[in-house]
């Protein structure tokens, strides 16, 4: 409970909770929007390269990439013209492309495994929306000129920065100035999507709601007996903080 108390028992170190926690409700409207775009991207795919299955079991294991091998060679048909769909689709074509995330045998059959050529590498064992951070997600968007319909520009890589910086705080700490900042990156990146997507709609008022939320109290809670109540009484507050943060504060016991 100790470290808890001095997580948010600072004005700098409750603005990194809040950031984390409104990353995180970003991230939870972001999955749904991502799995349905990936979902019409390879049906897409699909109608270019076809759907009939790898019966070779095409691997990396013949593809050297230092080597003057820029993309895998396959002796297979079907991995090969998915190979070429999915290089023309991305926007780093002439850099480093994370072919070996990926299982090319699938291509064909799961829309994650060409998903996740135009993520950061580390995610070969990732195979559903779950398992993909809000950077590798952001990537994604970013790298895939399916997105390029949306017309985000340069505001995923916004986004990314906030991650990124608020992951690699060495000291899990934030100034107001840069809460409010990457506040405002988010909100622009979720004033485009909400064009495209209802799950963003509420997103603005949450990150409202967080931003005014006195966690402080909860680090002089002197009700809260043990850990698990203190973050117990964390977690609600930030389901439903509309409706129960005051309620909550008059029942703290604050001195």
């Amino acid at each position: 409970m100790d470290i808890i108390r001095e997580l948010i028992g600072n004005p700098e170190g409750m603005n990194w909770f809040k950031c984390v926690c409104i990353l995180r409700c970003f991230h939870k409207r972001l999955e749904p929007f991502i799995e349905e775009e990936i979902t019409v991207f390879h049906q897409l795919m699909s109608e270019q390269c076809g759907c009939v299955p790898c019966a070779n079991n095409c691997d990396f294991s013949n593809w050297n990439p230092t080597h003057n091998q820029p993309i895998p060679l396959f002796d297979c048909e079907v991995c090969t013209a998915w190979r070429d769909a999915i290089l023309t689709h991305h926007s780093n074509q002439n850099g480093k492309v994370m072919w070996t995330n990926s299982k090319p045998h699938l291509w064909s059959q799961d829309e994650w495994q060409v998903a996740k050529v135009y993520m950061p590498n580390g995610h070969k064992n990732h195979n559903s929306p779950g398992d993909f951070d809000i950077a590798a997600l952001l990537c994604l968007m970013n790298q895939c000129k399916h997105f390029k319909k949306f017309k985000l520009g340069g505001l995923c890589e916004e986004v990314s920065f906030v991650r990124n910086r608020v992951m690699h705080s060495p000291n899990y700490q934030l100034k107001k100035k840069d809460l409010d900042n990457y506040m405002t990156r988010i909100r622009k990146l979720c004033k485009v999507l909400v064009k495209h997507h209802p799950n963003f709609g509420s997103l603005s008022r949450e990150i409202d709601k967080i931003q005014r939320l006195d966690l402080i109290l909860f680090a002089r809670d002197n009700q809260a007996q043990n850990k698990e109540e203190l973050e117990d009484k964390l977690v609600n507050t930030l389901e439903y903080p509309g409706k129960r943060v005051e309620k909550l504060k008059r029942s703290l016991s604050v001195r």
